[in-house]
């Protein structure tokens, strides 16, 4: 029985880690994007004052300010996913939860790579991760981003 309340502890104390990089990506990012992190929230009708380059046919691309910060938030989106497989893959008894953070987490990626705005990436973070982190892994998280 000990054995099997150390491994659900472990889950937790992973998931939570993974919950925490992904607060950490989406700082890395907004910072990326002369956006501050912690004043954003769920409205989508903030405004943003950051360049961009418009493409025609309704079609912008964000460009990041701080290629630095946007480099950091990439590599740590890679190793959170590689993160996730090694420590959590296959070890919730919520299999659908697990599937889905996982499927969150790609969709960052690919959101990131995309150079999306920070509220989309928001939206993907607490709409998608957080939840399915949460169900999964018996997570208690706080909306620090």
């Amino acid at each position: 029985m000990q054995e099997s309340r150390d491994q659900l502890d472990n889950m937790t104390i992973q998931g939570l880690a993974v919950a925490e990089d992904v607060d950490k990506i989406f700082k890395e990012y907004s910072s990326a994007f002369n956006q501050n992190a912690t004043a954003m929230d769920m409205n989508t009708s903030h405004v943003s004052m950051n360049m961009s380059r418009d493409l025609g046919n309704d079609t912008t691309i964000e460009v990041p300010m701080d290629i630095g910060a946007y480099n950091r938030a990439v590599v740590l989106i890679d190793i959170t996913i590689g993160r996730f497989n090694v420590e959590l893959k296959g070890k919730s008894t919520n299999v659908s939860s697990e599937e889905d953070a996982l499927n969150g987490l790609e969709q960052l990626r690919y959101a990131m790579h995309s150079n999306e705005r920070p509220t989309e990436l928001l939206g993907i973070v607490h709409g998608e991760i957080h939840p399915s982190l949460k169900r999964a892994f018996g997570l208690q998280l706080s909306m620090s981003t």
